[in-house]
């Protein structure tokens, strides 16, 4: 009999195409492949919406849609009505009310099914919840596996909840084959940061300034940014510009690049990868990426920071913009140790940030049996 693995989402009830390629896809997908389940998205429709990574990345793997009754939260309902006998995994991002009646209920249509919930945490948000409320009690003792891709959260929900708390890393699948040897002698004088450039979040701005309080002092080095640009970030990058117009050909706006190849020679091209963000859910998604591309982390403190950068053997945690400016100079003008700390960042995501190893351990935890 071949077991059913059914990803549901907590927010929208919609999975876009850049979902399937991230962890939320990455884990039916790997167990689809490597373990010949039959995994699916089930998704809210949305206008326009379509999925070319189903046919070039995560061939293989299903989408079903929810019914288009205007409640993503009842059409989930109306979905396990109609499938249930098909679920025999559930898997869960959040730890979102929405999902509390749907569980109730799939634990008594399945009671021998298996759930998974990634909670996707970030100390702020956990501490948001009241954990001794009976609904969400009853919620995450009807999960298998709870997990946090971060140690940090991990040790920490695990003493704050009664529950038992996994860490599954949040790591780097190699959709294309990309040759991941990283040839360190040809990197360049770059610091490199990736993601939605300009939202609140993100917090770019750090990156921009504490550049160019420094920029006089590391004359070889410039900045790459990543991503789509927010609309209204653009005024602040012409303003940014007009002051600093000397940074024009040494501060690069990219935009996205949704090929992961191109993606990838980006991180291994740059010495240092730098995340300024003001919150983060979990581990994001390049941290693996930068570590897999040899990079030397600088981070703000966000929850998952300090074993990103090992504890400081391949980058450090920034505090704020003048412990910034002044460790990029340090770091900067110090090629032995970047050379060192891009060595343990790559060491490191082969060790702890392959998905192919990740899902053999999820798989156990799961599904018992032999880990491999």
């Amino acid at each position: 009999m071949i077991i059913g693995v059914y990803a549901f989402e907590g927010i929208s009830g919609h999975w876009g195409d850049a979902e399937l390629t991230k962890d939320c896809g990455v884990v039916p997908y790997l167990l689809y492949k490597k373990y010949g389940y039959q995994s699916v998205m089930v998704t809210a429709k949305e206008d326009n919406e379509n999925y070319p990574s189903l046919v070039e990345k995560v061939p293989g793997m299903q989408i079903d849609y929810l019914a288009d009754n205007g409640d993503f939260r009842k059409a989930q309902i109306e979905y396990l009505k109609e499938n249930y006998l098909k679920i025999d995994t559930v898997i869960l991002h959040g730890p979102y009310s929405t999902y509390f009646d749907f569980l109730n209920l799939y634990r008594q249509l399945r009671p021998d099914g298996k759930v998974y919930i990634a909670l996707d945490a970030n100390s702020y948000w956990m501490d948001r919840i009241d954990f001794q409320a009976e609904d969400f009690q009853a919620f995450l003792s009807q999960c298998d596996v709870i997990a946090t891709s971060s140690r940090v959260m991990q040790r920490y929900l695990s003493a704050k909840w009664p529950f038992k708390i996994e860490y599954i890393p949040n790591g780097f699948y190699n959709f294309e084959d990309v040759d991941l040897q990283v040839d360190f002698t040809k990197k360049t004088n770059t610091i490199l940061t990736v993601g939605r450039i300009g939202t609140e979040q993100k917090n770019n701005q750090l990156l921009l300034e504490s550049f160019a309080a420094v920029a006089d002092k590391l004359p070889t080095w410039n900045v790459k940014l990543v991503g789509a640009i927010q609309p209204e970030f653009k005024s602040y990058m012409q303003q940014y510009f007009t002051k600093f117009p000397d940074l024009k050909g040494r501060v690069v706006f990219t935009g996205e690049i949704k090929h992961k190849s191109e993606l990838m020679r980006e991180y291994q091209q740059a010495k240092i990868f730098t995340l300024t963000s003001r919150l983060e859910g979990g581990t994001p998604n390049v941290i693996a990426e930068s570590l897999f591309g040899g990079c030397y982390q600088v981070l703000t403190n966000f929850d998952a920071a300090a074993e990103a950068t090992a504890d400081g053997k391949c980058g450090v945690v920034i505090q704020n913009q003048i412990d910034f400016e002044r460790q990029l100079v340090e770091i900067c003008s110090d090629q032995q140790r970047l050379l060192n700390g891009q060595k343990t960042a790559f060491k490191l995501a082969k060790e702890n940030y392959d998905f192919s190893k990740i899902i053999q351990r999820l798989h156990y935890l799961l599904f018992g049996g032999k880990a491999e």
